[in-house]
């Protein structure tokens, strides 16, 4: 048996980044967050003009523009909770053990 001391295994070392890579994945995050937040609030102006546009109908079946609203409700309130996911996504990135030394190398964007 070796007197050596034990040596840590890659699965209990804790990997880290560079700042570079960490600095190029929170904004494709950011990029992506805008874009959402400019689909809600599209959204939103679409729902507040198809209200307007229903409730001064006389032709509309009453209830139906409540069902159509709550239906672009959903939706919205669909995207805002991925939104909340993508939110948590950056936080985590945010908190990546750092490397000692940044080989400022970006990475490629991530696609879809």
């Amino acid at each position: 048996m070796s007197d050596a001391a034990p040596r840590m295994s890659a699965f209990s070392r804790r990997r880290r980044f560079s700042a570079s890579h960490v600095r190029a994945r929170l904004a494709q995050l950011d990029a992506l967050l805008a874009e959402v937040d400019a689909w809600l609030a599209g959204a939103r102006a679409h729902r507040d003009a198809i209200d307007a546009d229903l409730r001064g109908n006389l032709f509309v079946a009453q209830g139906f523009a409540a069902q159509v609203l709550d239906r672009l409700g959903q939706g919205e309130a669909a995207v805002r909770a991925l939104r909340d996911g993508l939110e948590g996504t950056r936080s985590a990135f945010a908190e990546l053990p750092l490397a000692e030394t940044d080989d400022g190398r970006i990475p490629e964007p991530v696609s879809a």
